[in-house]
């Protein structure tokens, strides 16, 4: 999951403001999750249409593991990267983000840091 949001920064990066290009792009890197979906979806199929003895209770459980299992990848291929987007648009409104051209910024502000405690001290 974490290399899905951080491709999706990515492309963020690389097209910025195409809301639709990168939802698309998102949708082409959710393969794998498709494929497991549905494999997972079709071997659920005999157990919706079951006849015979106990067909009620093998319908009832595939019917609910198909719909659940759908419901689940469209949240995740398309509510999640759109509530994604939303917030870091926010996020950007609000505070954008700053990036220092340094690679030692943790040093940097163990630095700042201890100019303040010498400051405070005199």
């Amino acid at each position: 999951m974490d290399q899905f949001f951080d491709r999706l920064t990515q492309i963020n990066d690389d097209i910025n403001g195409f809301v639709w290009v990168k939802l698309g792009l998102v949708l082409l890197l959710g393969t794998g999750i498709l494929m497991t979906v549905l494999t997972c979806v079709f071997g659920m199929i005999p157990l919706v249409i079951a006849t015979g003895v106990g067909a009620n209770g093998n319908s009832t459980l595939g019917s609910g593991v198909v719909g659940g299992m759908i419901v689940g990848t469209l949240a995740l291929l398309f509510l999640v990267p759109s509530l994604f987007i939303v917030f870091q648009h926010l996020q950007e409104k609000v505070k954008p983000i700053q990036f220092t051209n340094t690679p030692d910024w943790m040093i940097e502000a163990e630095i700042e840091d201890s100019k303040k405690e010498n400051e405070e001290k005199k």
